[in-house]
């Protein structure tokens, strides 16, 4: 039998939300407070990982860690929650978290990556709602483009060296973390000369922290004589 138009309930009306507050499973875009709240699969290293930056002197060689497992085994959701976890107060002018919106894909050379690690920097200013300083990283970053410009790959070290002592200047007394994710990107299209340079410079006393992630173990950290062998913690995430 054909339902009358009075058979037909109308659905309810569901209240309208903000795309940004819809509930779509995102690290990126949670706040600090949501990140927080929803870590629950990797607690025991997320404690070790930042267990280690507690104990770290202002002037120490901070051993990079390299958190290996497959899409969807919480990298990302643990590095957002190290990144929520250095911004609280009691890391304020020890650490500051810096944070890619974007996997690595376009570094293909050094400063490529410290330009992005500058721009980060921009980010955790103004996560702090320190926008006064924005316009020193804004001309800091147009400069050293305007370098950039008819620099062939294999001349960018005097070019990376301006760009890292522009990172490190601005950062002041709180050491650059540099929490990325698929590193393996970067490694795969870095020169390994430059990826000498980067070794060089995680290794130095005070310098940048890193902590990274990869989907697979990274060939540039296995093979002996390779630019990282034996320099990272590495963490499997299992199951």
């Amino acid at each position: 039998m054909n339902s009358s138009p009075t058979d037909i309930t109308a659905p309810p009306q569901l209240p309208v939300r903000s795309a940004r507050r819809l509930p779509v499973y995102n690290p990126h875009i949670q706040t600090d407070a949501e990140v927080i709240a929803s870590f629950v699969a990797r607690r025991k290293l997320f404690a070790r990982v930042m267990d280690d930056l507690r104990s770290e002197p202002a002037q120490g060689r901070a051993q990079p860690h390299l958190i290996i497992g497959t899409r969807g085994m919480g990298k990302t959701t643990l590095l957002m929650r190290l990144a929520a976890e250095l911004r609280r107060p009691e890391f304020a002018g020890r650490f500051v978290p810096l944070v890619f919106a974007e996997e690595q894909y376009s570094v293909d050379r050094l400063s490529k990556f410290w330009l992005n690690c500058l721009d980060s920097l921009a980010d955790a200013w103004q996560k702090r709602g320190e926008t006064g300083r924005l316009a020193e990283i804004d001309t800091s970053v147009a400069r050293c483009e305007t370098q950039a410009r008819g620099v062939a790959r294999d001349q960018d070290a005097p070019l990376a060296t301006r760009v890292l002592d522009e990172l490190l200047r601005l950062a002041g007394a709180e050491r650059p973390v540099l929490l990325v994710d698929n590193i393996q990107l970067m490694f795969e299209r870095l020169p390994v000369v430059q990826q000498h340079a980067l070794r060089e410079v995680l290794m130095r006393a005070g310098g940048p922290v890193l902590i990274a992630a990869s989907p697979h173990p990274v060939l540039e950290t296995q093979d002996y004589g390779a630019p990282f062998y034996d320099l990272f913690k590495t963490h499997w995430l299992s199951p």
